[in-house]
């Protein structure tokens, strides 16, 4: 005889993911209609319950029966009772409402959401947020990605968690991460054509986005003075750094990314006299998350992340 897959003895079997797999084709309100029923309500009363009328449950029933191929009702005089099928599909449905719930309530002390800019998304925070996913894969990480100057603002809103930023903030907690160097370097053939800030008119600047221009690293009073033939956005760091070691043009990057290069000669620091302006990051944070295990496993990721750009 055929084994029905809906069976509790079938549990350790492919009866159960077959189970499980149909009730992806219910709503919501089959599952609480199921629920209900397990609990022993009528008809009548589970249509009271669900804001529905006795037609409209009887169609789903007839619904369900169809998704499973089984009988889930059957009639017992006057009134009607689950069939062993039936008692199984409730199950599974009440245990999907649980489930449901539980992932409701979890990310309040289990999920951040933080917000910060294109660029450091791309070159600081995903290094690290990769890292935390391998340590803690039960915390859930989101990302708001904003022009940096905002981020606090959503910070302040309750938009976000925590902000990854330069920028101040007085309203919030803050853990001091660490201060980025910058140096502006450019292909030894390059580099020769280069001995004073003039001659970088005849240069392509590469630079990451409109929205977050690096030669802002520069002071107020070198970048007067400073002017380029053009500038090619490129959009991440690890895409300037790939084309300036080709020659494509100059470009300001994080110390700790170009050193080994300058140390193996494929690129030269320009024009020292320039002076870059270091950044230092926080992470900005709510006060209802003060003390977060989560907020100091990212900032620990972070710090790492900064020496390893």
């Amino acid at each position: 005889m055929p084994t029905n897959d809906l069976d509790p003895k079938t549990v350790a079997t492919g009866g159960e993911k077959s189970a499980i797999s149909r009730l992806r084709l219910l709503d919501f309100d089959d599952l609480f209609l199921l629920s209900h029923l397990l609990e022993g309500a009528t008809i009548a009363a589970t249509a009271r319950q669900l804001g529905l009328t006795q037609p409209a449950i009887t169609q789903r029933v007839r619904k369900i029966e169809r998704v499973f191929g089984e009988p889930i009702l059957q009639k017992a005089g006057r009134h009607v009772r689950l069939t062993k099928s039936g008692r199984a599909v409730c199950v599974k449905a009440t245990d999907a409402l649980a489930l449901m719930r539980a992932v409701a309530i979890e990310p309040a002390s289990h999920s951040l959401v933080i917000g910060t800019s294109p660029l450091v998304c791309t070159t600081w925070l995903w290094p690290a947020l990769q890292a935390l996913r391998e340590r803690a894969p039960q915390h859930l990480y989101h990302c708001v990605i904003s022009p940096p100057e905002e981020t606090p603002s959503l910070l302040e809103a309750g938009s976000i968690d925590v902000s990854l930023t330069a920028f101040g903030h007085g309203q919030s907690g803050v853990i001091e991460l660490d201060e980025l160097e910058y140096m502006l370097v450019a292909h030894p053939d390059i580099a020769l054509n280069i001995s004073q800030a003039q001659d970088l008119e005849r240069q392509l600047l590469l630079e990451v986005d409109r929205s977050y221009p690096l030669l802002a690293r520069l002071e107020a009073t070198s970048r007067a003075a400073v002017r380029f033939r053009d500038v090619w956005f490129l959009g991440a760091f690890a895409n300037i750094l790939a084309a300036a070691l080709t020659g494509a043009g100059i470009a300001v990057l994080p110390q700790a990314m170009v050193e080994p290069y300058v140390a193996a000669g494929k690129l030269v620091a320009i024009l020292p006299e320039l002076e870059l302006v270091p950044e230092s990051y926080r992470l900005l944070f709510r006060p209802n998350r003060t003390g977060d295990a989560m907020i100091q496993m990212l900032a620990e990721a972070l710090r790492v992340s900064a020496k390893t750009l």
